[in-house]
């Protein structure tokens, strides 16, 4: 049996956020799951140290896992991957 969703239906829209895991060693680690900040606002706080000792970046968008580390930190730095 399938089911069909009403084309009058109200769509919701799929969450977009970013997680930064942060390692604070002996006191573990901290997960910084804040939706309002955007990819310029993780660089931001990449650029000024706020977030230190980052263990990944995972972007969640469309219900998938993207992991954006390198990526996000190469871009704070200035670095270009080719």
């Amino acid at each position: 049996m399938s089911c069909k969703c009403s084309p009058l239906a109200p769509r919701t829209a799929t969450p977009h956020y970013f997680v930064v895991m942060e390692d604070f060693r002996s006191a573990g680690q901290e997960a910084i799951v804040a939706p309002e900040r955007d990819r310029a606002e993780i660089i931001r706080r990449l650029k000024t140290r706020d977030y230190k000792d980052v263990d990944f970046i995972h972007e969640i968008r469309d219900g998938n896992v993207y992991d954006v580390t390198l990526e996000l930190i190469g871009e704070a730095r200035g670095l270009v991957f080719a």
